[in-house]
Parts: structure tokens; sequence; C-alpha cells
């Protein structure tokens, strides 16, 4: 099947990138997936030198007019890009690549791959890993803010760092 694992950086962390690939194929040198990734502002050196690496790389670049592209006029996006890089919005572009890929897998940039992968992809909808129990300890104002939207507390809150989308999620979302 058509396997992406797919990151969103900003230029200066291309290191990172870099070494979440090199650790990646370390521990699972029979993935034959792509690596999709958005930026916004690679120079073709940099991607260059990425794609050295060996694996096969995709690059999107992915800025401010993107993401103001996607939400539409009359959303007042400024509070939350003067905080955020607008790579916090790329993960939501796995949606899309779904029409390219059949299973998809997002990974933050900061984390270091220590061994084989191979079972992460067995999933068909939505897939996440869950935060443990202490995030719940030092996030217990906001999950107290938002206790309406969370439920009864059964359903693991969603860690951002690792999401899969497969094709399950295809029609059931709407653009």
């Amino acid at each position: 099947d058509r396997r992406a694992i797919v990151c969103a950086i900003s230029a200066d962390y291309a290191f990172a990138l870099g070494s979440l690939i090199t650790g990646f194929q370390r521990h699972n040198p029979d993935f034959l997936g792509r690596f999709v990734v958005f930026h916004d502002g690679l120079t073709d050196a940099q991607q260059s030198q990425l794609g050295a690496l060996g694996c096969q790389l995709v690059f999107h670049a992915f800025g401010l007019r993107d993401v103001a592209a996607r939400f539409g006029k009359g959303v007042d996006l400024d509070k939350v890009l003067s905080l955020y890089s607008p790579m916090i919005f790329a993960k939501f572009e796995m949606l899309d690549l779904l029409a390219d890929y059949d299973i998809c897998l997002w990974l933050d940039v900061d984390i270091l791959v220590q061994g084989n992968l191979s079972e992460i992809w067995v999933f068909e909808t939505l897939a996440w890993r869950p935060l443990h129990q202490g995030a719940f300890a030092r996030r217990a104002a906001v999950m107290a803010e938002f206790a309406d939207v969370c439920g009864d507390g059964t359903l693991p809150l969603l860690n951002g760092g690792v999401v899969g989308m497969g094709q399950g999620l295809r029609g059931q979302v709407s653009p």
C-alpha cells in the first residue's frame, strides 16, 4: 500500500527532520513509503541535503498564505499566527493526502525513533498516541474548562505529535 510519513518544519528545523529520518530509516529499513514535508522556506540546498539521506521525499511549501487560503476570508488568524508557526495547521493537510496515499502518519520532528514502527500502521481510520496520565494532572485547569468537549474521560486525549489517518476517513470528513 501507499504510505506517507508527514512532517512540517520551518527552515531552521531541517536538522530535526534529518534526525527523524535517520532514526526512522535505521529501525525501519523496509519502509517503502515517502516522507511528505510541509515547510515554510526550505532552500533547494536543504531539500537536496535531506534527499541525500536516501529516502523518498516530497516537499510542499506551506506558509501564512496557504493557511489563510484554507480558512478563507473573514477568519482572523492573526492572534494564533502571532504565537505559533503556520506549521501547526499542516497536519490537517493529511486529509487531502489521502487522495494519493492509503495511509498517513504524522510525526513531529522532535521525535527520536528508537525501534521498528511496523505495528504503528495497523489502523484504518484515525489513530493517535494518547497522552500519559501525568499530562492530565498538568492540564487539569484546561481539562476542566473543556470538560463538555472531552466527555467522560474514557476516550484517550489526543497527542498531536503522532497522528494517523487512513482511508476510513475519506467521505467522513467534509472539506
